[in-house]
């Protein structure tokens, strides 16, 4: 049974009446969209399609409830991040209203749609990096791409060929990037205190996580000053003359030997170029001030 079979079968377990949608469209999916009366849908890379099920805030409510097996408590933490994990495996965003206690998210009422993510496997999406980056990978490595242009889907394929070579360790924070059998993993914990403790226990020669972002900078440079490599993603475009401020720190911190930057959403997993760190600091001159902990641009 492929994923999207199985995210159907358990929301009809969850007591949803889960309609057919063509086959193209199931073989493409990539997620599949609940809204408060409004139909659901599912999306692949190019099209939405609209079914005729709409469910009401109650029967999202009802589901929410019934996706965390009951105990919404268990799955606290996830929801202050806005998303739960289903049957340890699929990954749902949650949107509604923000409860603050004391400036801090806790979690949310109203909700207003679910996002489920449909996990997809392009084998072989990595081999033009191992190709071309054979052991400079050890110097580390930045996924760079706008939402759904395959990132995941790289850094999994990434896993797969340089676990069989390397002391490999992932952290998967969201229970959605780990697909290999031969390095060391840890599930459900923060970059922060997952590449402390990896570092510090495990042994690692290369750290492989996904989604990095500006708070992420001091983790970045842990890994590095402790003889590291980082294998990691993030959003964004290398091209850009405006360069993403979180971006442009984690280029500076020099963790990133090599950047990939992937096309776009409509051809998932596609390598559009590959750079060396001398490549871009050419074009966007940037360093980094270690001890304003600040980037800057070089006069």
């Amino acid at each position: 049974m492929n994923d999207y079979d199985n995210i159907t079968s358990i929301l009809i377990r969850c007591g949803v009446d889960v309609p057919n949608v063509p086959e193209n469209i199931k073989k493409e999916a990539t997620d599949i969209h609940i809204s408060v009366n409004k139909p659901v849908s599912v999306f692949t890379y190019r099209d939405k399609y609209k079914t005729d099920l709409i469910l009401s805030e109650k029967q999202i409510c009802d589901l929410i409830i019934k996706l965390c097996g009951y105990s919404l408590y268990k799955h606290g933490e996830e929801i202050r991040k806005g998303f739960i994990i289903i049957d340890n495996k699929y990954r749902c965003g949650i949107c509604g209203t923000a409860i603050n206690k004391e400036k801090r998210l806790t979690g949310y009422k109203n909700v207003s749609s679910l996002n489920i993510r449909i996990p997809r496997k392009i084998e072989g999406a990595a081999d033009g990096i191992i190709r071309a980056c054979k052991d400079k990978l050890l110097y580390g490595a930045l996924v760079v791409g706008e939402p759904s242009s395959g990132k995941t889907t790289v850094l999994k394929d990434l896993i797969t060929s340089l676990e069989k070579r390397y002391r490999l360790s992932v952290i998967d924070e969201r229970y959605e990037l780990y697909t290999g059998s031969e390095c060391d993993v840890l599930l459900g914990v923060g970059k922060e205190e997952g590449i402390m403790q990896l570092i510090k226990n495990m042994s690692p020669q290369i750290v492989v996580c996904d989604e990095l972002d500006g708070s992420d900078i001091h983790t970045v440079e842990y890994a590095m000053s402790s003889g590291v490599a980082l294998i990691a993603s993030a959003h964004g475009n290398v091209l850009n003359t405006a360069l993403r401020p979180a971006l442009y720190s984690l280029l500076s911190t020099g963790a990133f030997r090599t950047v990939i930057q992937l096309d776009s959403r409509s051809t998932p997993g596609k390598i559009k170029r590959i750079y060396d760190i001398e490549e871009l600091n050419e074009i966007h001159r940037f360093t980094y001030d270690y001890n304003k902990r600040n980037y800057i641009r070089a006069e």
